[in-house]
């Protein structure tokens, strides 16, 4: 098959998602969460510019080189204490909610067929996988009900934090402000 001549439907059709790590059904699902996390990080990215009070080259430099999603998170919290603003600090902290866990299951989802071991009981609707990560046995099955429920908390904390830079970077107040003026 050409590149030219290559499309998405080639895969789901083929069954080739299937085979390989979850089945075809899911995937546009999880493409949806993909994206969801992607701009997630990219607002935690822009937080961290702000705090740090670089712009873009300077923000992409520092930030380019942390590759984990959770060390980004742990310099924002601890950035967001030096700044010492207790109103964004739990603004951040509820923002924050539940990332962890939508990652995890983002990254099992996508990194599943090769990190965590392999889709091993695919039923009608449903798949699991089974795996040892960190001398510690996982199973998660998903469904799409789950998935929906995966994009949803993404949804949500991207709102959350999106607001949050919106406000940070003087782009809209916080509710607050408005209630007193």
């Amino acid at each position: 098959m050409k590149k030219a001549d290559l499309k998405l439907s080639h895969f789901v059709h083929a069954g080739e998602i299937a085979q390989t790590v979850v089945p075809a059904a899911f995937a546009p699902g999880i493409g949806v969460l993909c994206i969801y996390c992607g701009h997630i990080e990219s607002i935690i990215d822009r937080l961290l510019w702000f705090i740090l009070k670089v712009d873009r080259d300077g923000g992409e430099t520092i930030t380019s080189g942390i590759t984990s999603i959770s060390r980004k998170i742990k310099l924002l919290k601890q950035l967001a204490k030096v700044r010492g603003d207790p109103k964004f600090i739990t603004d951040l902290t509820a923002a924050l909610d539940g990332i962890k866990t939508t990652f995890n299951h983002r990254n099992y989802l996508v990194h599943g067929g090769w990190e965590f071991g392999h889709v091993n009981q695919t039923t009608a609707g449903k798949f699991t996988f089974n795996a040892d990560r960190k001398q510690k046995r996982v199973a998660e099955t998903y469904d799409e009900a789950r998935i929906l429920s995966l994009i949803a908390d993404a949804a949500r904390i991207h709102s959350n934090l999106y607001r949050l830079l919106c406000v940070v970077t003087g782009f809209i107040k916080y509710q607050d402000d408005e209630q007193k003026a």
